[in-house]
């Protein structure tokens, strides 16, 4: 059985992406993928999720988001599904999550910490990828958190274009993170 499940949501896009390019590499490693968008996706099915021998939950929202579709999408208690030889994988891309440009580390952990506890138990990989911050006039963030944003990045030095898109986002972490789920196949 090599079927995996993304469940994920995406509030401008960017989770989006970083699903799309997951589920590229997945399916070059030769594990069938179906990417499920639990806002936006109709008449794809999905149930039974003992179907999967793994399942990738991604959110561009946060900690939070977790609570949304662990309530809204998932059913089943996924510790019992992990228990029954079964990968879990977790991973966020939330502009809200601005501080892991400081420290990483220290962001990684306490992410971790907090969805091992709503989760009810630690997933087999988390990541918490870096955000995009899109300042852009036509960008999907809104003007009050544009402003929380360009403050906590003059406040930490962090460097940006006030006036672009900045995309922060790891493309080589984001291959690992794929390439370290279908070493659980293995």
């Amino acid at each position: 059985m090599n079927k995996v499940l993304i469940a994920y949501e995406s509030e401008y896009g960017y989770t989006t992406q970083v699903v799309n390019f997951l589920k590229e590499r997945l399916v070059e490693h030769g594990l069938d993928v179906v990417a499920f968008d639990v806002k936006r996706s109709q008449n794809v099915e999905v149930y039974p999720l003992e179907q999967y021998k793994g399942i990738i939950l991604g959110t561009c929202i946060g900690v939070s988001a977790f609570k949304k579709l662990r309530k809204t999408f998932f059913k089943i208690d996924l510790a019992r599904y992990k228990d029954n030889s079964h990968f879990v994988a977790v991973f966020t891309n939330s502009p809200s999550h601005i501080r892991i440009l400081i420290e990483p580390q220290k962001g990684r952990e306490k992410y971790l910490k907090y969805i091992s506890k709503k989760l009810g138990f630690v997933p087999d990989m988390c990541e918490e990828f870096k955000p995009v911050l899109d300042f852009t006039p036509f960008s999907p963030l809104d003007s009050s958190d544009k402003k929380v944003f360009k403050m906590f990045c003059r406040s930490k030095g962090i460097e940006v274009d006030f006036n672009g898109s900045n995309d922060f986002r790891d493309w080589n972490n984001i291959t690992a993170f794929a390439n370290n789920f279908v070493k659980l196949f293995e």
